[in-house]
């Protein structure tokens, strides 16, 4: 065999082997805009929740309750882990391949603060990401969970702010869910059969040389 055929399986293998366990699972940006509330308070209080009916949830898991972003949290990245109290609750959620729903607050950092909320079924959340289509991160396992603040726009408000200010609040959050996968059945057997294939050809190569060897010497 030659060295191409070789090289070719390689590489097929080793291809295989990074597209089952990609870092990166999902990606999308959460953007909370086009707000009808006057803001006073550029501290905004960020709550992504996590509900089992959109209407009568019983069970409300919280995660980032404990971050206030602000105009100075312009390009930070904030990250959850196995760590951070709710995480592991999440996880179960994001993997258990049920529809169930996806919030996001942002509220003023202050007593009686006012909010804005957005939502989404699981499903609409994932389709909109990447992978495309994807319903729900079933068979997955996630490392973390992070937002970056992408953008930070709030328009003042009160009697001395310009009749004319656009859009009151625009931010947009960087959504990141890290991890590994398990592979499809699929992606299983192309791998077999990429390592089968590795193998018989580095055993024909390397054939040749074994029967010369044992080879018994001629007597002169």
């Amino acid at each position: 065999m030659t060295r191409t055929s070789l090289l070719i399986a390689a590489v097929a293998v080793a291809a295989l082997t990074t597209s089952a366990h990609a870092a990166v699972l999902f990606t999308r940006t959460l953007t909370v805009s086009s707000s009808v509330n006057n803001f006073d308070n550029d501290q905004l209080d960020v709550d992504l929740v996590f509900a089992d009916d959109q209407l009568n949830p019983t069970n409300l898991i919280r995660l980032f309750d404990d971050l206030v972003i602000s105009p100075a949290s312009l390009n930070q990245e904030f990250i959850k882990t196995p760590s951070d109290p709710g995480f592991d609750e999440v996880v179960a959620r994001l993997t258990d391949a049920s529809q169930e729903f996806i919030r996001i607050f942002l509220t003023e950092d202050e007593p009686g603060g006012v909010s804005e909320k957005r939502g989404w079924s699981e499903s609409d959340f994932f389709l909109h990401g990447t992978p495309a289509n994807a319903p729900d991160l079933v068979n997955s396992t996630i490392e973390s969970i992070s937002l970056r603040v992408d953008q930070f726009t709030l328009a003042p408000s009160g009697p001395t702010a310009p009749l004319s200010v656009g859009d009151p609040l625009n931010v947009q959050l960087f959504f990141t869910i890290n991890g590994t996968s398990i592979p499809e059945p699929t992606a299983i057997w192309l791998l077999g059969c990429g390592i089968a294939t590795l193998s018989l050809l580095l055993f024909t190569r390397r054939r040749p040389q074994l029967a010369k060897a044992t080879l018994p010497l001629r007597k002169r």
